[in-house]
């Protein structure tokens, strides 16, 4: 049930024809503490007063902190039938958005209108009703903890709030590290009771293993809250907004874990004189049939002067082959986008973030026990049948740790594919520290030893042939400079064995 609070603004014509901001009510408690910020003279727009509802005291509540609240803000009519002025909102706040509201909540000619009712004795009445729906942090520390979720703490600190730089130039085997580094955090992010203790020593010794060969300026903070972080930020930069006559305006493709994604912005097209916001899966023709992606997105226009006045909405959707595409229809209204100052459009551009947790995939296929893309069963079959004793020790039992190392595998296959004058020297010794690591967790490449070996001789051969050819090349020019020295030569001889030859005229001899 929603908790009710009252503000009472007094003198409500002085304060809505002078002042700029009449803060605030008192605070009042719904499991946390809350008030309401008025701005009479309004934000954006100076003829209507803005109303927010607003955590108070931020600086008290821990690292991480998030409260996910339903609230209706209603300027409430006084006197005279008719309704009161009630908008409502569902949002998540935070230490970036500690405060949600409505810049343009009523006009303020309506507020003065005497037959309105909202001013009474020179009193406007504002009611706030909350809901608290979903608390993450609190000041109070737990005590329900043991062991095993201790660790499980521990390790989900260790991936999430590290700062990595990897060793590896090598682009397919940074790619592949990182899925590796993925999956682990995948196989800490499962419940406590969901982890065994072979997990754990897998994952120990992949940590490790990460750490000494792949990984540099590697450091671990404790954050203080157990809210899970996003996977990935993408930021979109729409430049000559207001100018542009497309109705519909599509972002470039980025890849959150492998799956392909794509910001579509409408403006005015589905609700009219509101941007619409929506997050697709890109290329989702390509996906197998029965395809599904469960996702947590956070959309955000950016307020460039106040990150504050940033608006931001969330969902969780199955993103699948009949509904492949999740946002909202009235993001943001486009006069307050357009209106001067409100700091949404800076030089003429607008910036929109998006943040996608990947909560789970469906459409991945079982090969011999590896959770695969479908782009990637066709490779790993194949090697499967011409090495069928490829993974018949792998001591790894975790699906996770299973597809991050697969992933390694056929990066190090990709990385041999290029030509070996392509080929730095410094990716082959990094391709026997992935195969190190690969035979470490019991894979069988045998094979594939004498395929590195056989491209470093490649290698060699190609080093010592450019060198070959470099001196028949000198030698070459020299002999071709040689040759048209005596070209020259020849030609002066002809030259001068033609004149010998010429008989003498009279002329010449009566000179």
């Amino acid at each position: 049930m929603a908790k009710q609070s009252r503000l009472v603004i007094a003198n409500g014509k002085n304060n809505t024809s002078n002042c700029s901001m009449v803060s605030l009510s008192d605070s009042f408690l719904l499991m946390f503490f809350r008030r309401l910020s008025v701005y009479p003279k309004g934000i954006y727009i100076s003829d209507h007063l803005s109303l927010f509802l607003e955590v108070a005291d931020v600086k008290s509540l821990p690292f991480g902190w998030r409260r996910l609240m339903k609230f209706r803000l209603t300027i409430a009519k006084q006197v005279s039938e008719g309704p009161s002025v009630l908008k409502k909102s569902h949002r998540w706040f935070d230490q970036k958005n500690p405060l949600w509201g409505f810049p343009t909540m009523i006009p303020l000619a309506k507020i003065h209108y005497k037959n309105e009712g909202f001013l009474v004795n020179d009193q406007l009445m504002i009611v706030a009703e909350v809901d608290v729906l979903e608390v993450v942090g609190t000041s109070e520390k737990s005590e329900e903890t043991n062991s095993l979720s201790q660790v499980y703490v521990e390790s989900v600190s260790s991936i999430q709030g590290s700062v990595v730089e990897f060793r590896a130039r090598n682009q397919h085997l940074k790619t592949a590290c990182t899925n590796v580094l993925l999956s682990l955090t995948q196989t800490l992010c499962q419940t406590p009771q969901g982890l065994s203790a072979d997990d754990l020593v897998e994952a120990g010794k992949t940590l490790a293993y990460m750490k000494d060969f792949w990984l540099g300026g590697f450091s671990v903070s404790s954050p203080r809250s157990m809210e899970k972080k996003f996977d990935k930020k993408f930021t979109w930069v729409i430049k000559d907004f207001s100018s542009l006559q497309s109705v519909n305006i599509l972002s470039d493709i980025f890849v959150v874990r492998g799956c392909k994604w794509q910001l579509n912005a409408y403006k005015g097209n589905n609700v009219q004189n509101f941007l619409s916001l929506f997050l697709e899966v890109a290329g989702y023709g390509s996906l197998p049939s029965g395809w599904r992606r469960h996702a947590r997105f956070r959309l955000i226009v950016v307020n460039q002067r106040s990150e504050t006045l940033s608006r931001q909405l969330e969902g969780q959707n199955w993103f699948e082959e009949k509904a492949n595409g999740w946002g909202f229809q009235s993001m943001l209204s486009l006069d307050e986008i357009n209106a001067k100052d409100s700091g949404f459009l800076v030089n003429k551009e607008l910036k929109i973030i998006v943040e996608i947790e990947l909560l789970e995939v469906i459409g991945k296929v079982d090969v011999n026990g590896f959770h695969l893309l479908s782009s990637e069963v066709e490779s790993v079959s194949r090697m499967f049948e011409k090495h069928p004793e490829t993974a018949s020790e792998v001591h790894l039992k975790n699906p996770n740790l299973r597809t991050g190392y697969m992933s390694l595998l056929l990066s190090l296959i990709d990385t041999l594919c290029q030509s070996p004058h392509k080929l730095p020297k410094d990716d082959l010794g990094e391709a026997y520290y992935a195969l190190e690591s690969l035979t470490d967790a019991g894979f069988k490449l045998d094979w594939l030893e004498k395929k590195i070996s056989q491209v470093s001789e490649r290698k060699e051969k190609e080093k010592d042939g450019e060198i070959r050819k470099k001196a028949v090349e000198k030698e070459l020019k020299d002999l071709k400079e040689k040759c048209s020295d005596l070209e020259a030569q020849l030609e002066k001889e002809k030259s001068e064995a033609l004149a010998a030859k010429t008989p003498i005229s009279f002329d010449d001899i009566i000179q």
